[in-house]
């Protein structure tokens, strides 16, 4: 998912140990072992919980400084100036509809 650069430093900071930035991917990066903090977003008024297996990318740990800890990407990029894209992080947690007859996407928490 990628949100704007105050968003997704804000919910870096919230991981324990905090997540740290890579220049080198433009990713953030957190133990793999950490618990994600909660995140959602707001569609139209409602808000979606989003999956914590979304939110710590298990499948991309690195041992990223060399010191034998796995480190995973978190599922919440920085998209500098934008587009901004909600993307598959999202999508995994909500059920959606695309009704193209109307021009309308309607979403639901994934239970």
């Amino acid at each position: 998912m990628i949100v704007p650069s105050e968003i997704a430093a804000a919910y870096a900071k919230l991981f324990k140990p905090e997540a740290v930035f890579s220049a080198f991917t433009g990713e953030y990066l957190a133990p793999c072992t950490a618990k994600p903090p909660p995140f959602a977003v707001v569609v139209g008024g409602e808000t979606f919980s989003l999956s914590e297996k979304d939110l710590l990318l298990q499948n991309t740990a690195i041992d990223w400084n060399g010191d034998g800890h796995m480190y995973c990407v978190i599922g919440v990029a920085d998209g500098y100036s934008g587009p901004y894209i909600l993307g598959d992080v999202f999508l995994n947690s909500v059920v959606s509809v695309y009704d193209v007859g109307s021009g309308y996407m309607r979403f639901a928490q994934r239970l």
